[in-house]
Order: structure tokens, then C-alpha cells, then sequence
């Protein structure tokens, strides 16, 4: 079944946080993880591009992801960056901003992981390439 695209913030369309899995239909995001997106869209002045949104258990399972990722829930994406000077823009603005409290660094595949998840430690920076 195709899922109908639809604006769902200011820059953001459902379709840019559907799960994987093809099978599933699961887009949902919460208000504040968009608005949060947005403020990220705003000051950093380019289109960002979302690579992963919200994953179904199943598609979290296939892809080997953490067993509590917040990908499962409403409050989490990650964003293409292709190049350390993007990346130092962008996290300048969510450092300055406060936009998000848990940031995860993949340079190898060209992602920053962006979430605000209530459920997890916060105030956290890691990297996937240690």
C-alpha cells in the first residue's frame, strides 16, 4: 500500500520519515522533533535530506539496530551530511540552539542521528565509527 505524501512542517514531508521495511506504512514523528527539524532548516540555510526515520520493530531487527533505538518511537531521524564542514555547521547551530540532546556521528556512511527521546540518557554524543 502507497502511502499518500503530505506536508507535515514547514519543510518536511510523512514520506521522508517512512520506515524501511516497505511493508509497514509507519511515518509518525512527533510535533516536537519536527519543530526542532525545522529550527535546524532555518538557521543552517540548505535543504536537509533525511536518510531514516521511524522503523517498525521488524526493520530495526533486520538492519541490527539497538534492540531501544530511538528510531522506534516519534522522536528521532538521521540526516545526510557529506562533509566535515557541514557537520561542524550543523552541530554548531543544534549546540547553540539546543535543538537536540542526543547526537550520534556516522562520518564512514555521512549521517548525524538526531533525537530527543525521553526514554534514553541525554546530553549525549557518541560516534559509529569508534
Amino acid at each position: 500500500m502507497q502511502i499518500e505524501k503530505k506536508k507535515i512542517s514547514e519543510f518536511f514531508y510523512n514520506t521522508e520519515f517512512l520506515c524501511k521495511c516497505g511493508k509497514c506504512n509507519d511515518y509518525e514523528i512527533s510535533k516536537h522533533h519536527l519543530t526542532m527539524l525545522d529550527f535546524l532548516r532555518i538557521y543552517y540555510g540548505k535543504p536537509i535530506i533525511i536518510v531514516s526515520g521511524r522503523r517498525c520493530k521488524n526493520w530495526n531487527h533486520t538492519i541490527k539496530g539497538n534492540k531501544n533505538s530511538a528510531h522506534l518511537r516519534e522522536n528521532c531521524s538521521d540526516i545526510k551530511v557529506t562533509n566535515s564542514r557541514n557537520r561542524y555547521k550543523i552541530l554548531e547551530i543544534i549546540f547553540k540552539r539546543d535543538l537536540f540532546n542526543r547526537i550520534g556521528i556516522n562520518s564512514k556512511n555521512g549521517f548525524i542521528h538526531l533525537d530527543n527521546d525521553d526514554s534514553l540518557v541525554k546530553e549525549v554524543l557518541w560516534t559509529y565509527n569508534d
